[in-house]
């Protein structure tokens, strides 16, 4: 069996490595297959044909497909009718410390299969992450916020694709530099502010005000990997007017102070 060490695939200094491969070159699995390394990895399937050995059990990987996979796993990814597969293998390497965000315990589950919108949130963050040239911990965190919160949500909870409209609308408000508030983002989605709202709901599972809070919050814990803006700085910047406010509104959605998230999403180990 293969072993395959974090140095040989990350320089020094970047947060992840990350890789797109055809479903269709990836072939059947002949003989002896599988490999373990000494590093955490996420898979995301956008494609069909796909199945997995993990620690000796066959399993399906249908599109929509979340996996994870711990240090010390012995796994691979294999596709038997390649002619008729179609699609991606999204893959994400990162050393264990940083993948260590709100995952379900080791023993837990190692895959799910997310609804609509939530596989196109995780293509989002995957292209974030493709266009990070630096490989950064901001961008990886992001990521990994995203992921965390799919992998939480019921599997049952199945959701319709997002409107045009109002995917261009989450995008921008994503990417812009200033969070807009709820009646800006009504006016991107060229829509009045109660429909956006039912629509974010039917769609996303919360409403507007709440999904541009998360934007804020996120926007907030790149700064933080980041390491170059101080506390203060990030409150004003997201638009906390007292940084008490950030402080409290930070540790309901990340569960620790943003100084402890800071130093959790700086360390390394390579």
């Amino acid at each position: 069996m293969q072993r395959l060490h974090w140095r040989d695939y990350l320089p020094e200094g970047t947060a992840y490595h990350i890789r797109r491969y055809p479903i269709a070159e990836l072939g059947p699995a002949r003989g002896l297959f599988g490999h373990a390394h000494n590093f955490c990895e996420i898979f995301f399937a956008d494609g069909d044909g796909l199945w997995q050995n993990l620690n000796g059990s066959r399993i399906p990987v249908p599109r929509g497909t979340l996996c994870r996979l711990l240090p010390e796993d012995w796994h691979g990814m294999f596709c038997d009718r390649p002619e008729q597969a179609a699609g991606d293998l999204i893959n994400v390497a990162l050393c264990h410390e940083t993948a260590n965000c709100d995952w379900p315990q080791p023993e837990s589950e190692r895959s799910i299969l997310v609804p609509e919108a939530g596989r196109q949130a995780l293509l989002l963050a995957f292209r974030e992450l493709e266009e990070d040239v630096e490989r950064r911990n901001a961008a990886i965190a992001y990521f990994l916020q995203t992921a965390c919160y799919w992998w939480h949500k019921p599997a049952a909870e199945s959701m319709p694709r997002l409107p045009d409209w109002l995917q261009c609308a989450v995008v921008r408000a994503r990417r812009a530099r200033t969070v807009p508030d709820v009646a800006e983002f009504a006016r991107w989605c060229n829509r009045c502010p109660a429909h956006v709202g039912r629509e974010m709901r039917r769609h996303c599972g919360c409403g507007t005000r709440e999904f541009l809070a998360g934007v804020q919050l996120h926007r907030a814990a790149q700064l933080l990997a980041e390491g170059r803006t101080s506390l203060k700085e990030i409150a004003a910047d997201t638009g906390f007017a007292h940084i008490a406010s950030f402080h409290r509104a930070f540790a309901r959605r990340f569960q620790c102070t943003p100084q402890q998230y800071r130093a959790a999403r700086n360390r390394r180990i390579l």
